[in-house]
């Protein structure tokens, strides 16, 4: 079974939060065919820009139909930052209510809180913005600590290279220990 997941960027995501994770989730495809499929969500079909000014294609937009399992949210400045009018809001979180998971990168957090703005939820972003994430949402626990935290089936990881090692539980949880390790070891990073 393929597990279909899309990854909303906006202009001034972080690079490593979205490739980070996305080459964690596809080289599991090298050692078991098709168990991931991966792409990408704007909130148009316009390029999105990196912070540091790259241009990526969308493969869907916020007002699209498609399939999908997994919504995974980057972070980056322009992520923390984004004002998405009430109509995207909505579109957005009509995605995020049928997703089986939600994960958030990094300062992917302060999207990932807006979206789910009533519930309380114990989440972590980069430890540098935790507390204006806690000041933002006063209803959600805000845990600098760890690497990621899992609530129910809403995910979050500290930050950048935080967001592989939160791929890599992903991972274990869907195809099993072993095969999160022979990712690891491809990837050359340590399984946590």
């Amino acid at each position: 079974m393929t597990i279909k997941q899309v990854y909303f960027i906006a202009d001034g995501f972080q690079a490593l939060d979205l490739f980070g994770p996305l080459d964690a989730f596809m080289e599991t495809n090298s050692i078991q065919a098709n168990a991931y499929q991966c792409k990408l969500l704007g909130i148009s079909k316009q390029p999105v820009q990196t912070a540091y000014g790259q241009s990526v294609s969308v493969d869907h937009c916020l007002g699209d139909e498609f399939e999908y399992d997994d919504l995974i949210i980057c972070g980056g400045t322009g992520m923390r930052t984004l004002q998405l009018s009430t109509k995207q809001l909505d579109a957005l979180s009509t995605i995020a209510k049928k997703a089986k998971r939600i994960f958030s990168i990094c300062t992917g957090a302060f999207i990932l809180a807006k979206l789910f703005d009533e519930k309380a939820l114990t989440i972590t972003t980069h430890w540098r913005h935790c507390e204006s994430l806690a000041k933002q949402n006063p209803n959600k626990t805000v845990t600098p600590e760890p690497l990621f935290i899992r609530d129910e089936n809403i995910w979050s990881s500290a930050g950048v290279l935080s967001g592989v090692d939160l791929a890599l539980a992903i991972i274990r949880e869907d195809y099993g220990n072993s095969m999160a390790a022979k990712v690891a070891k491809d990837l050359v990073v340590y399984l946590q």
